[in-house]
């Protein structure tokens, strides 16, 4: 039998006193880093583990928000130095970033009042990064959208991380379609196949891996719903150049297509 101490909450008792609550831990980067990933965890980034852009599918959900803050500050930092900020209202003008060091050392972390707390910044991007899962996009087409979006829409600035699901960006809000993410993804597409320059999904380095073959059943989909009859043509032409392996052919690729987003 397990014998329980009981007369440290005896003497509580005794005397009237509550027992005294365990002391909060105080924050901190690490806890606050941990934090951050344990949002990137359940059912729903799951299932965007399976949606999102090919390359992106070989990387942890909190990988790719990480990620898409350097897209985010690439195309931006891009925007401003080509434009010299054009019909943009922002400080640094000139600047090869813009982002602060700090947020690009740890984006999910903010500090106030000497306190480490996560960034409603981080939240901005985990959900735009989120949205461009679920839509199959590029983090630099998302983002390069949401720009394009806001300067259709006269916006004097560039839209911040919080902006990026703004409801009239994604869409949702209005009848200027062409004023909206989808709209400049599907113009951006229209006639041409979105191929992907990551080096595992180069013919060189195809080895018939599943993700590898899903790529390229995506190529011929696309080949046929934008080209027809010339599909099959055009996939030859690829392969002579070296853009697709010569180990897989038309027929085969196209019967494993799926509908993407």
């Amino acid at each position: 039998m397990i014998e329980v101490d009981l007369s440290s909450l005896q003497e509580y008792v005794e005397s009237g006193e509550k027992p005294r609550r365990a002391a909060k831990p105080k924050p901190t980067p690490e806890s606050i880093r941990l934090k951050a990933l344990e949002q990137h965890a359940g059912p729903e980034e799951e299932a965007l583990d399976k949606s999102c852009w090919f390359p992106y599918r070989r990387m942890p959900a909190f990988e790719r928000t990480c990620l898409f803050v350097f897209v985010y500050d690439a195309v931006m930092s891009a925007h401003l130095v080509s434009q010299n900020a054009g019909n943009f209202s922002l400080t640094g003008r000139g600047k090869v970033s813009v982002l602060k060091k700090a947020e690009k050392e740890s984006p999910w972390l903010s500090v106030k009042d000497g306190v480490p707390q996560l960034s409603r910044r981080w939240l901005g991007y985990m959900k735009a990064r989120r949205q461009a899962d679920a839509w199959f996009m590029s983090y630099a087409d998302y983002v390069a959208g949401a720009l394009h979006a806001a300067q259709k829409r006269n916006w004097p600035y560039m839209p911040s991380p919080g902006q990026l699901t703004s409801d009239k960006l994604l869409g949702r809000a209005d009848g200027f379609e062409e004023a909206t993410i989808p709209w400049y993804y599907r113009d951006l597409y229209r006639d041409k196949v979105r191929f992907c320059d990551a080096p595992y999904f180069q013919a060189q380095h195809y080895r018939g891996e599943p993700l590898q073959v899903e790529y390229l059943a995506y190529i011929a989909g696309t080949l046929r719903s934008t080209t027809g009859d010339r599909a099959a043509d055009l996939w030859a032409r690829y392969q002579r150049d070296g853009k697709i392996t010569s180990s897989l052919s038309f027929a085969d690729a196209l019967s494993q297509y799926r509908v993407f987003q």
